[in-house]
């Protein structure tokens, strides 16, 4: 079966794929699923001694004329997606690259499962149109499929073909409108990638390369910005455009792993030239610990803490060429974007607990939107804490809004009107601004009512400019199976209610050029790799929507 031949071989070493080299250095993203990682955790004695896999075997069904055993495909390799921009028609596409270990193999398996493609000779190469949006182009090593994007797209004859649903006079089928002849330029030039235009001799790429992750993720941020938002910007910002230096050679680079009971990231985001020393300053400093403390701890749903250095902010802005315009703006208020920096040091936290479905009337407090959900009203204490550094520079700030009626103050304690029963309550203090739902989350804050509750999960934030913290078994205890209704969608919401148990991403740390971050999504079954527990999720939703169907 695939799944056995995908999942068997020897462990590899980090060497990089020769393939890789084909990925043009011009591209906007990129992922890569490496199978050879796999195998050096999830190793076959394991996987064959597996009860989950034993059960996988007994469901899958056998679809003999799509083995990939017998295509000459190399599985145990690290396969490439990418997309180009759109200086390319390869904006329009979608290219993978694929090793193969026998090409004659494949030639047969074209033949047999699209016997209706016409393979063609295409110099040293071969190429075949699968359907009507799929093309393939293999040599004796490598196979590269493209698959064409609908949408709208430029014709030959000069014209254009738009989106079915746009309103238009065009056809209701998805249309690709590019002839074969111009997607055999597009798989030559693939093919004909040179070293200096490889995205393999970028330093960054290669390392998440070397890194050898089960799965990996790039983003060109330059090019991404450069291609695609700008302009786009533009217009909503009134023709006001960014400098590129915000961007410029930035990249983001991503990893995740599958391990036993849970699965791993890690991320770097790579700053521009230009924007280091502003990351330094945001990247420097962890949020604030007593600020933290003070925070429930009790029946937490989720825990987010962050440090935004107020001075890092301003070297954005200066670079950006925005700190002028914001100046310009405040200055009909009698303040600048120092006076306003100078009210925070930064630091701010969110908590989130007693997350519930009940069933009656709204209460004050509750979530505003009411009963959407076959009667039950959602409810919740949301706490967001600001560390204040001056207080008279806050306080300015507060009157601004009261002076505009967007707040109403009462004894100390401001008021946002959001319904006609429920308010987000304001509440501070010389150190702390304290923004919530109820009102007796302020004040146990303030009072310091949460100082001793334990919680060691929780602690796991602490100690880094970002850190998220998410209980999933807390946020849906919640959640009843009997509350969809129908037996199918019951036993989805059991099997969904024992998937996942927390989540942690802590970082922001700035060194190297790059902000870095850690995640761990931690799974209820913690005997079983993290990869087998979710093709058994979703072996088992496909037998649910069977049953289903089967009616």
């Amino acid at each position: 079966m695939t799944i056995c031949a995908i999942l068997l071989g020897m462990a590899a070493c980090t060497t990089t794929p020769d393939h890789a080299r084909y990925i043009p250095k011009d591209a906007l993203m990129v992922t890569g699923l490496n199978t050879k990682a796999l195998t050096k955790k999830v190793a076959w004695n394991v996987i064959t001694g597996s009860k989950l896999f034993k059960q996988m075997q007994e469901q899958m069904p056998d679809k003999n004329s799509f083995d990939l055993d017998k295509s000459g495909i190399d599985v145990i390799n690290t396969f490439y997606v990418y997309i180009r921009g759109n200086g390319s028609l390869n904006g329009n596409m979608v290219t993978a690259l694929v090793p193969l270990s026998d090409a004659g193999k494949w030639e047969l398996y074209v033949k047999k499962v699209f016997p209706a493609a016409v393979v063609k000779p295409q110099g040293t190469r071969k190429l075949a149109k699968l359907s009507a949006s799929i093309y393939a182009g293999w040599n004796d090593n490598l196979l590269i499929v493209m698959n064409v994007l609908p949408g709208q797209q430029e014709l030959q004859s000069g014209g254009y073909i738009g989106y079915a649903d746009s309103g238009n006079a065009y056809p209701v089928a998805p249309v690709y409108g590019v002839s074969d002849s111009v997607v055999a330029i597009e798989m030559e030039n693939a093919f004909s990638v040179t070293k200096e235009n490889a995205l393999t001799g970028n330093p960054r790429f290669a390392k998440l390369l070397h890194d050898d992750h089960d799965m990996s993720f790039w983003m060109n941020y330059d090019q991404l910005m450069t291609q695609y938002m700008s302009q786009g910007m533009a217009k909503m910002m009134g023709g006001i455009t960014l400098s590129n230096v915000l961007w410029k050679d930035a990249a983001f680079a991503g990893g995740i792993d599958f391990d036993k009971g849970k699965i791993t990231g890690d991320m770097r985001y790579y700053v521009s030239d230009d924007m280091k020393e502003a990351a330094k300053e945001l990247g420097g400093t962890d949020a604030d610990k007593d600020m933290l403390d003070n925070l429930p701890k009790q029946d937490l749903d989720m825990a987010m803490c962050l440090h935004l250095s107020p001075k890092g902010l301003k070297a954005m802005l200066d670079k950006t060429g925005l700190l002028g315009l914001a100046n310009l703006a405040l200055s009909t208020q009698g303040m600048n974007t120092d006076y306003i920096m100078d009210a925070f040091t930064g630091d701010m936290a969110i908590t989130l607990s007693g997350l519930d479905m009940k069933k009656g009337l709204h209460e004050e407090g509750d979530a505003p939107g009411m009963n959407s959900f076959n009667g039950y009203v959602p409810a919740f204490n949301a706490i967001y804490v600001l560390k204040i550094n001056k207080k008279e520079n806050f306080n300015k700030l507060l009157q601004l809004a009261v002076n505009g009626n967007m707040l109403r103050l009462n004894n100390n304690t401001y008021a946002m009107p959001i319904s006609a029963t429920d308010s987000v309550i304001i509440m501070t203090s010389d150190k702390y601004a304290v923004i919530t739902n109820k009102s007796i989350n302020a004040t146990q804050y303030m009072l310091g009512s949460n100082k001793g509750q334990k919680n060691g999960a929780v602690t796991k934030v602490y100690g880094h400019p970002f850190g998220m913290y998410m209980d999933i078994q807390q946020m849906l205890k919640w959640l009843n199976p009997d509350m969809a209704g129908d037996a199918a969608d019951n036993k989805k919401i059991a099997a969904a209610k024992n998937l996942l148990d927390n989540m942690l991403v802590t970082g922001g740390a700035f060194s190297n050029d790059a902000f870095d971050y850690h995640m761990d999504l931690n799974f209820m079954n913690k005997d079983e790799n993290s990869l087998l527990t979710l093709l058994d999720f979703g072996m088992k939703m496909r037998q649910t929507d069977s049953l289903q169907a089967s009616k």
